[in-house]
């Protein structure tokens, strides 16, 4: 058979199988080849298809369920100890009010003359922010040296106070202050009350979130500048306002 031809008819055009026979003159027999075919395409790709590929999965760190605790926390005008409270990462929440005093249920209009004084509760997660850090973070935002006042608000009830409602809360406030007072950049000693927590009183509506409102942001802003707090805190810590003492 001539081989450059082949019929559309014959194994090898129809892909079947095939067996070439070839003589073997000296040793008078015959071996057989046996030439495999490709499979059809479609069929190999079915059968790709059809078998699972195995995907390595990585199982992600399931996330800390929130641990919610709450503080209280004193460093003058509260405006301004909620403003930069809120603005800390894992504060849930910043709400300013009164404690202390000899009266219950204290208002903005007698809080001065009853001995109470201004302070805001901290709501945080303490899975994002620890007791210390909202610590820290108070005081780099006040003045912690003025034991009478707080910039241009004079009077006890604008001093600077952190409270503690047990033993390991009081040695991380007082370690803080020695800390800071061995290496801070004041100069001289904090002025900061360190006193057992008493009972928190929410102060009136219009004082809470003072620094969001519309009018009253623009109130505040120009409170605060005049106050002097801002320049304060930019010469003594620069840009390292964060929850944390880098010395």
């Amino acid at each position: 058979m001539d081989v450059t031809q082949v019929d559309s008819e014959s194994p090898v055009a129809t892909g079947e199988k095939i067996t070439l026979t070839a003589d073997a003159s000296e040793e008078n027999s015959t071996a057989s080849l046996a030439v495999p075919v490709a499979e059809d395409e479609s069929s190999v790709a079915s059968e790709i298809k059809s078998k699972p590929v195995a995907v390595p999965t990585q199982v992600a760190d399931s996330p800390k369920e929130p641990l919610i605790k709450t503080m209280l926390v004193a460093g003058g005008c509260f405006w301004c100890v909620e403003a930069d409270a809120e603005k800390l990462f894992g504060v849930v929440e910043a709400v300013s009010g009164y404690a202390e005093g000899s009266t219950e249920n204290p208002t903005y209009k007698n809080y001065s003359k009853t001995g109470h004084r201004e302070v805001v509760e901290v709501t945080y997660d303490a899975n994002k922010v620890t007791f210390s850090e909202v610590i820290i973070n108070a005081i780099k935002h006040m003045d912690p040296t003025d034991a009478d006042g707080s910039f241009g608000d004079r009077g006890d009830y604008y001093s600077p106070a952190l409270y503690y409602e047990n033993d390991a809360e009081l040695k991380i406030i007082n370690d803080l202050i020695a800390k800071i007072d061995q290496n801070g950049p004041y100069g001289k000693p904090l002025a900061i009350e360190v006193i057992a927590r008493p009972k928190f009183w929410v102060a009136e509506d219009y004082h809470q979130d003072y620094y969001k409102g519309t009018l009253s942001a623009l109130k505040y802003k120009y409170y605060r500048t005049g106050s002097g707090r801002d320049a304060f805190i930019k010469k003594y810590w620069g840009s390292d306002t964060g929850p944390t003492l880098n010395f």
